[in-house]
């Protein structure tokens, strides 16, 4: 089969590629990747999972029809059974040749909203052209999470084709480590008993990194103990607006470590993690990845964050600080023994509803389900 997906640089969609490709049944589903855009940072991890990359080598804001002809080409040559598609581009693109080809295609659903605010008008468009393609051009419609299979619903998707899918997680590599506790407290040179809390997200408006630090600078002047890392693309003291929302309370209390490999280290060595974003979200992976590190979040209400959590965190309004510091104070303050139990039952909600393999195997079933019905 041909995965194609706009890029592989790091981010939800193509970290759930990667994961599939990784685990995906290699006897029965042979993988061959297609990136609109030029290798990304996981182009070598999907390589090392023994999957071809292909990549048109497109640049941003530019189609060409020579790049289109080339992926009709591309699949010629790979000859699938089934196409896979990540992201609204790739649903265009890869759907009309599939189309042309007479290959089934599954789309792939990875946001809860389109907020104009925060995705470019071509964007929008695309979005638009692909839900009144959406009732001929895809055999199914996955989407990661129930709220934005519902709010594609509302923007004319066509309802009948949809199929939730969640992100899987691996519960071997993302785990509870008491020695990464100290030795991550270690490196940044904070005492082991410390109180740490975490944001793991990249800088970008929907993330809303500036509501996190008003409530942190709320949390400080209670709490002076507790010290603050994020982590992620452009999370660095040299971006100016990132460093401009940080209050002179919090100097000293704060660690930007920019993007990091070793993100299942940082969330085990956590005593909350937060995701503090104010839309775009559909099934935020840090949620699942933190739980599974048992460590318990405080997630603002949008996506499926809710649903994730459960009874295993809390919930609080988007862009509210105030009510972000106090889910995140009602956690610290609980007793650590207590707190580390909640951390072990996040872990096992992961573990009973998004494993990677029971995951995988739903998308083996949606594909053999295609298969089936296509050959009849």
């Amino acid at each position: 089969m041909a995965h194609i997906i706009t890029g592989l640089n790091v981010g939800g969609a193509e970290n759930a590629l990667c994961k599939l490709v990784e685990n995906i049944d290699r006897e029965k589903f042979e993988c061959s990747v297609l990136s609109l855009l030029p290798d990304g940072a996981l182009a070598g991890r999907i390589k090392n999972a023994g999957a071809d990359v292909f990549t048109l080598n497109m640049k941003r804001g530019q189609p060409r029809l020579s790049s289109f002809i080339r992926m009709v080409s591309r699949l010629r040559k790979i000859r699938p059974d089934i196409v896979q598609t990540w992201m609204y581009h790739a649903d265009l693109m890869g759907g009309i040749a599939g189309r042309i080809l007479g290959v089934p295609v599954v789309w792939n659903i990875r946001h809860s909203n389109i907020d104009p605010m925060v995705n470019k008008l071509s964007t929008r468009l695309i979005v638009k052209l692909c839900a009144k393609m959406s009732g001929f051009i895809p055999a199914r419609i996955a989407g990661c999470a129930v709220s934005g299979l519902d709010a594609h619903t509302a923007l004319g998707y066509a309802a009948e084709e949809m199929v939730q899918i969640p992100n899987g997680f691996d519960t071997g590599v993302f785990r509870p480590d008491e020695a990464a506790r100290f030795s991550f407290r270690a490196e940044l040179g904070i005492l082991p008993e410390a109180r740490l809390v975490g944001v793991i997200a990249r800088f970008d408006p929907q993330k809303d990194h500036g509501n996190f630090f008003k409530a942190a600078a709320c949390l400080s002047e209670k709490h002076c103990d507790v010290r603050f890392v994020l982590c992620g693309d452009r999370i660095t003291p040299d971006n100016p607006i990132l460093a401009g929302m940080i209050d002179a309370a919090l100097e000293g209390k704060v660690f930007l470590l920019g993007r990091r490999m070793d993100v299942p280290r940082i969330l085990a060595a956590l005593d909350v993690s937060v995701l503090p974003s104010m839309s775009g979200e559909a099934f935020p992976n840090v949620v699942g990845e933190s739980m599974s590190c048992g460590a318990p979040c405080v997630v603002t209400d949008v996506g499926d964050s809710a649903r994730i959590v459960g009874d295993t965190g809390i919930v609080v309004p988007p862009r509210d600080p105030a009510a972000l510091a106090s889910g995140i104070c009602s956690l610290l303050e609980m007793p650590r023994r207590e707190r580390e139990n909640l951390g072990a039952r996040a872990r096992q909600r992961i573990i009973d509803e998004y494993e990677i393999g029971a995951v995988t195997k739903m998308y083996e079933n949606l594909y053999n389900s295609i298969l089936f019905t296509f050959n009849l």
